[in-house]
């Protein structure tokens, strides 16, 4: 830089770009932010966007909150607590600090968007009431004792539009009355290996306005019981959802057809779906302790239930187990050739995540049986090498190659991390 210059002399909006660079190594953040009043604002920007809190830390993250104005700062508050199965602790002893700490925290972070509770069971609703800025919840390998607590827990949040439920229980409620106020408008809603009673939790939740705004929806996986509720609540949201993202699981039955009610589980209605995304059956098969059956009808049942002409986006997680089955099975044929029909002629991708050793020969196929669709540049394969996020979430697949190690576009069109 010449002599004549300096930091200040470049545009602010030049500076905070090179370093929002940072945004991963808060060493350094604070290094800049100790540097020069124009590095700060940046720097605790990037430094505090994202905050962490587990008990040890939460008495000293509360000291800076009085002494420092970086709560204004952070727009994504993560709690972690231990697991109430520790035998050195009382029950729910572990999350009295959360409860003690949330309220203050609630009233020094005025713009927290997003709140994560990780490990966090029998949650009280007016922990949370001061988050009135928070969009988007998120719970995680928690407990919630039934669906009245569920829905009260709902209600604490007045702004929210996202609710994500992961690896959590929800208790039954011998009767859901509806609450006051009223839940927000939600337009997302993820269950990803959760449980819940399926009946009594959809006729609460087509009385509430989220019936008819959701956009997006993850349901994973589902299992029979759950099957009809969850067709019903398809039905309701209608024209609403633009993105569904599923997975089904049975037991094996052996030498039978399961009875699988797949026919009560119909994407007829939803005219304006644009993405849909299956989960892996293998996947499933390895997070379960019992046998579970690798059929692939009903990847081809709910295909062929789609009416959507607004569809741009057809997805499939394939692991190591599917690929095994799929040489095996007919039900793979009919799934080739309904992406091949005219039905689905407007979709403008198939997407193919595969985290699987040796499927070159697996892809080689799959490229003769829609060459078609590979000519007009419409297949894409993501290799993936993560196989704890992709078991784990079989259908919540990132949805462009920037989260992904390597992407083959068909013929030669290549796409690789950002």
């Amino acid at each position: 830089m010449p002599p004549a210059m300096s930091w200040n002399s470049l545009p602010l909006e030049l500076g905070d770009r090179i370093i929002d660079h940072l945004h991963d190594d808060p060493a350094n953040l604070k290094h800049c932010a100790l540097t020069c009043r124009t590095f700060l604002r940046c720097s605790r920007f990037n430094r505090f966007r994202t905050v962490i809190i587990k008990e040890r830390n939460a008495v000293k993250f509360l000291q800076l909150l009085r002494t420092s104005p970086v709560g204004r700062f952070v727009h994504t508050l993560i709690t972690i607590t231990r697991s109430t199965n520790m035998p050195s602790f009382g029950p729910y002893s572990n999350v009295l600090w959360v409860e003690k700490h949330l309220p203050e925290l609630s009233k020094a972070l005025p713009f927290v968007r997003t709140l994560e509770m990780q490990r966090y069971d029998t949650p009280r609703a007016s922990t949370f009431t001061g988050f009135t800025s928070v969009e988007s919840l998120v719970f995680k390998n928690s407990l919630i004792s039934n669906i009245n607590q569920y829905r009260d827990l709902l209600c604490s949040f007045p702004s929210l539009r996202s609710a994500r439920f992961q690896g959590c229980m929800i208790g039954k409620s011998d009767q859901v009355t509806s609450p006051e106020p009223k839940i927000p408008s939600l337009r997302t809603l993820d269950f990803i290996l959760s449980q819940l009673d399926p009946l009594s939790f959809v006729e609460w939740l087509l009385t509430q306005p989220p019936s008819d705004t959701l956009e997006r929806m993850t349901l994973s996986p589902l299992q029979k019981p759950t099957i009809a509720p969850a067709g019903s609540l398809l039905k309701a949201v209608g024209t609403s959802l633009g993105e569904l993202r599923i997975s089904i699981i049975f037991p094996h039955a052996q030498d039978s057809i399961p009875d699988v009610p797949y026919d009560q589980l119909s994407l007829e209605d939803l005219t304006n779906l644009e993405f849909l995304s299956f989960g892996s059956p293998a996947a499933h098969a390895k997070l379960n302790p019992i046998h579970i059956d690798m059929s692939f009808s009903w990847y081809a049942f709910m295909l062929e239930s789609v009416t959507s002409r607004c569809l741009q986006t057809i997805s499939f997680s394939l692991m190591t187990g599917d690929i095994d089955e799929v040489t095996k099975l007919s039900d793979w044929e009919r799934i080739i050739q309904l992406l091949s029909s005219s039905q689905f002629t407007k979709v403008k991708e198939f997407r193919f995540y595969i985290l699987a050793d040796g499927i070159e020969e697996f892809v080689s196929d799959l490229r003769r049986s829609l060459s078609a669709l590979d000519e007009a540049g419409k297949l894409a394969f993501y290799y993936t090498y993560d196989d704890t996020l992709k078991a784990e979430f079989p259908t919540v697949q990132c949805s462009s190659a920037r989260d992904e190690g390597v992407v083959e576009h068909s013929r030669s069109q290549r796409r690789t991390r950002d």
